[in-house]
This record gives C-alpha cells, sequence and structure tokens, in this order.
C-alpha cells in the first residue's frame, strides 16, 4: 500500500489515502478483445448487386444471406442472383464495439453510394431504399467522408430535403445525396 497525502478541498487540511499497489483493470461493457470487423459486397456479372456489413466471419455471413429468406436481398440471392459472388472490400480489426460498429455503418453507407446498389439506383441494386443507418450516423458519415476523401473526390449535391434539418443550418441548401467519383 503507498501513502499519499492530500489536501482536502473543504478542510484545507491534509489527509493520507492509503492506495493498494495495484489497481486491477476492469474493461468498459463495450470492449471486447481484437475482433475483425468486416464490410463486403455481391458480385454478378460485373455489378456489385449489394454491400453488407458482418462482425461473423464472411463465410458464415455469406451461408446466411444464401438459407434466409427475411429480406429482400436474401429473396433475390437465392432466385435472380443465384451465382453471385461474396467478396471482402474491407477489414478492420477493433477492440471496441462501438469504435467498430461506427467504422462498418460509415464505410458500408459510403461503397453503398459508390457501387450505386440501392434498389432505386438500377435494376439490379438490391440494398434497401431505407438505409438502417440513423439520420444522425448519415451526417457524421458525410463529414468523415469529406474530411478523408477531400473535396475533390467527394461531390455534394445539395437541394431541398426535409429530412435532414441539422444539416439546413449548416449547409446553404439541406443535403439530398452525395456521390464518390
Amino acid at each position: 500500500m503507498n501513502n499519499i497525502p492530500i489536501c482536502t478541498p473543504l478542510t484545507q487540511r491534509f489527509v493520507t489515502i492509503r492506495l493498494p499497489e495495484a489497481i486491477p483493470y476492469v474493461p468498459a461493457a463495450n470492449v471486447i478483445g481484437p475482433t475483425s470487423f468486416y464490410v463486403y459486397e455481391y458480385v454478378w456479372k460485373h455489378h456489385t448487386i449489394y454491400v453488407g456489413q458482418t462482425r461473423t466471419s464472411p463465410c458464415l455471413r455469406d451461408r446466411q444471406h444464401r438459407t434466409s429468406n427475411q429480406t429482400y436481398f436474401d429473396q433475390q440471392l437465392k432466385t435472380v442472383f443465384s451465382d453471385a459472388t461474396m467478396r471482402v472490400i474491407e477489414r478492420k480489426e477493433f477492440s471496441d464495439k462501438t469504435d467498430g460498429q461506427r467504422w462498418m455503418d460509415r464505410m458500408e453507407y459510403l461503397y453503398i453510394k459508390k457501387r450505386k446498389c440501392l434498389r432505386t439506383d438500377n435494376s439490379w441494386g438490391c440494398n434497401t431504399n431505407l438505409p438502417r443507418h440513423s439520420k444522425a450516423t448519415q451526417e457524421l458519415v458525410i463529414q468523415w467522408a469529406m474530411r478523408r476523401l477531400g473535396s475533390n473526390n467527394l461531390q455534394i449535391l445539395c437541394q431541398q430535403h426535409a429530412d435532414y434539418p441539422t444539416l439546413e443550418k449548416r449547409l446553404v441548401q439541406p443535403y439530398a445525396v452525395f456521390e464518390i467519383t
């Protein structure tokens, strides 16, 4: 035990505090061992039809997609795009789940926009038209992309859009769509 004298603010007296030699480390709930986080795509006839994310192995995630019938993409993968192949776009290790999830959200959203695989982008797009990412996450993605990619590679197409009131205050015209060239 170490004895450390400190002055208390209220009494202005010195008090000795006994501290143990070692303080045990208790990780926060979101801290995990180094874990791989993946962003992947499905390619069919040289077109990206879907971009997704996972913390499980890509092989396991592929099997889940091919045996599930829960989403539009799962249904299309079994029928129209049965010969599509999965490939990992990016892989990164994190020890913090929250940091890893934020990274996956950003990268997935950027690649969906870059690969133009939303259902409304073209006939082969299978990503949902309403991404699950919150508006706050989308705003962070835009800010992060602007810093990472620079204004030469990131063109923001502004037009009126009522769903993004927080961005309206910062941009001349509110955010609607951005494209990565």
